[in-house]
C-alpha cells in the first residue's frame, strides 16, 4: 500500500473555529480477495485481484458558537475503484470472457460519502452542570462485492442514524439518558454471503 496525503490544521476567530483534514490517495497493489467456489473447494479461497485506487478527502470542522453550545460537522468523499480487469481464474482469459470485475468497478463495502452533525449544549439547572446533545450521521450505499458477473452481488443503501442525550456530569460521576437510531433505521450493513457462488453467471 502505496498513501500519499496532504493534510492541514487550522483554527479561526480567535480558536473558536477549528477545520481540520487531508487529500489523500491510495495505490493498493495486488491486494487479496477471498471467496468460496464450490466448484473447486469447499474452503475459502484466496486470489490476487490485481491493483486499487482510492481518492478521497476527509474534514473535520468544530466550531463553539457561544460558550455554551458547540457545533460539529465532519466527513469523508472516497472514489475507490479497481484499476484493472480482474477474472477470477485465468481460464477466463483463455475462454475470451468478460471479466469478472472489468476497471472502474467500485470497491466493495466503501461509501463514497459519509458524514455526522453534532450540536451540544452545556448549562445549568440546580447548579448542576448538565448538556443536552444531538447527533446525526449518514453513510453513503455500496456494493457488497466486487465481481459484477456474481448474481448474489447487491447494492446496500444509504442510511442515516439520529441519536439524542442528555445528563449531569460532575467532576467524579456522571449520568446520562441518551436514545440511540430514534427514527428507528434499518441500515444495510451486508447483505447475504456475495462470497459463495456455484458458477459464474
Amino acid at each position: 500500500v502505496e498513501n500519499y496525503e496532504i493534510g492541514w490544521k487550522t483554527q479561526w476567530a480567535d480558536g473558536s473555529l477549528r477545520f481540520n483534514g487531508a487529500v489523500y490517495m491510495v495505490d493498493w497493489n495486488d491486494f487479496q480477495y477471498g471467496f468460496l467456489d464450490f466448484t473447486v473447494s469447499n474452503l475459502t479461497l484466496i486470489q490476487n485481484v490485481g491493483n486499487a485506487q482510492t481518492k478521497g478527502v476527509e474534514f473535520d470542522l468544530n466550531w463553539a458558537a457561544t460558550e455554551n453550545l458547540l457545533l460539529t460537522f465532519a466527513g469523508s468523499y472516497n472514489d475507490a475503484k479497481l484499476k484493472e480487469d480482474f477474472w477470477r481464474v485465468d481460464q477466463d482469459r483463455i475462454d475470451g470472457l468478460p471479466p469478472d470485475a472489468p476497471k472502474g468497478t467500485p470497491m466493495p463495502y466503501v461509501p463514497e460519502f459519509q458524514y455526522s452533525v453534532i450540536g451540544r449544549y452545556d448549562f445549568s439547572l440546580a447548579e448542576m452542570p448538565m448538556f443536552a446533545q444531538a447527533a446525526w450521521s449518514w453513510r453513503d450505499g455500496s456494493w457488497n462485492d466486487l465481481e459484477e458477473t456474481n448474481s448474489r452481488r447487491s447494492y446496500m443503501d444509504s442510511y442515516g442514524v439520529l441519536n439524542l442525550s442528555t445528563g449531569i456530569e460532575k467532576d467524579n460521576w456522571s449520568l446520562t439518558l441518551y436514545g440511540n437510531n430514534l427514527t428507528d433505521e434499518k441500515g444495510q450493513i451486508d447483505i447475504t454471503d456475495p462470497g459463495y457462488r456455484s458458477d459464474r453467471m
